[in-house]
This record gives structure tokens, sequence and C-alpha cells, in this order.
């Protein structure tokens, strides 16, 4: 299964790189003063982001990358990740999948390479809602649940140079991420400012309130679009 995973990258990459004409590239790098994800704190420390994507008329493809440190072993955590864009008027529907892993499916846990995530969202203007949604299988079999949701409600809204947004999230996702992770739903509230220094650097705040057992964080971070 791992090998066809990367194989078939590998052949995507190819065949956007045959159709380059009609291929949209995009990249950021982002430094974080610390790995919030899904409002829960990942590890203490910052840390160094990016994203590397491929679109094709409605279909996008790419690669979300991450340092992250665990015990005082440095890795690099590779999440590759297929959408499908749908447009029905003022609607947008977004559906895939994400395969989240370290160093590029050597490792995820002590039970699996990879975890597989199912993702679907709505949005209207200013307005989205998501759902997350990560099915029983070899990763999971250790976990408090087989299976884990994560479900989204959030606004955007620009202002000039600034873009506000606010993230409610609700689901057992986060809760395996607790210092005591919990069978329970846990939620949480975040709040982002980010600052467009120019079109190509950007700088950012964000606050998490959490509930159920989450604690609360703050962080900034420091953007670039090339």
């Amino acid at each position: 299964m791992k090998s066809f995973i990367i194989h078939t990258f590998i052949l995507l990459i190819m065949f956007n790189g045959a159709l380059f004409s009609q291929v949209v590239s995009s990249f950021d790098l982002s430094g974080v003063t610390t790995y919030v994800w899904r409002g829960v704190k990942q590890f203490n420390g910052p840390a160094l982001q990016g994203t590397a994507t491929l679109i094709h008329k409605n279909v996008r493809a790419g690669l979300w990358v991450s340092s992250v440190t665990f015990d005082g072993n440095k890795e690099i955590e590779t999440d590759p990740f297929v959408a499908l864009n749908i447009p029905v008027k003022k609607i947008e529907i977004n559906t895939g999948v994400t395969f989240y892993s370290y160093d590029l499916f050597e490792s995820f846990n002590d039970a699996a390479d990879y975890e597989i995530e199912i993702f679907m969202d709505i949005s209207c203007r200013i307005l989205k809602l998501a759902l997350f949604y990560v099915p029983p299988q070899a990763s999971t079999k250790n976990n408090l649940n087989r299976s884990d949701y994560w479900l989204e409600a959030s606004i955007e809204q620009r202002v000039s140079s600034l873009i506000f947004n606010m993230v409610y999230g609700y689901g057992t996702y986060s809760s395996k991420f607790l210092a005591s992770p919990k069978k329970e739903a846990v939620a949480n509230l975040v709040v982002g400012l980010k600052k467009n220094l120019t079109e190509n650097y950007a700088v950012s705040w964000n606050f998490s309130k959490g509930f159920n057992g989450v604690e609360k964080v703050f962080w900034a971070g420091f953007h670039f679009y090339p």
C-alpha cells in the first residue's frame, strides 16, 4: 500500500508535468512559534512549515510539510493530499484525502507508517463548513477510538491588508493529542489575524481557546509566498 501511494503521487506529478501549460502551481513557506494543529499544541518550540500544490482544472494535489520535535527527536512531517473542487453556483465543495506520515511514509506511529483522513468542506462567501473523518485502519488500532471525526465551522473576512478568521472545531480527533488522551469529543475556538506586509510576505497572530480539557495557546507566524 505504501509503495502504491508513493508511485501514484509520482505518476500524478509526471502527468501534471506533461500538461504543464494547463497546470497552476503554488508554494508557501511559514515559520511559526509553535506547531498547533486543530487547536492543540503538538510540541514545545518553533516549527518550519510549507505547502507545494499543483492544480489542474478542478483537481488539486500537493504536499504539506512541517518540522517536528518529539521527545528530543527531530523529524519531518510529510502529508500528501489530493482534492477535487466542485463549484455549484455560489457554493464551492471540496472533497479529498490526506495521508499523514513522517519522512514520506517512513513512519506514523507504532502501528502503521501512515494514516488516511477523508475530508469534505462546503464554502459560500466568508463561511465554510468542514468534516474530517479518520476511518478505522492500522494506525488507529491502539487508539481509544478506532475512528475519529472533526467538525469545523469558520468565517474569514478580508479588510484591506488584514485577514480575520475564526474557526470553531469539535470532535474526537484532537482528543488523542491531549496530554491525557480521552475518548470523548473536545472543542476549541481559534481566532486569527493576518497582516499582509507585501505581496509576498505576511505575519499572523493566533489564539486558541480550548474546551473539555484542551489548553489555550497563542502562536505567531511569518509567511512567505513566492
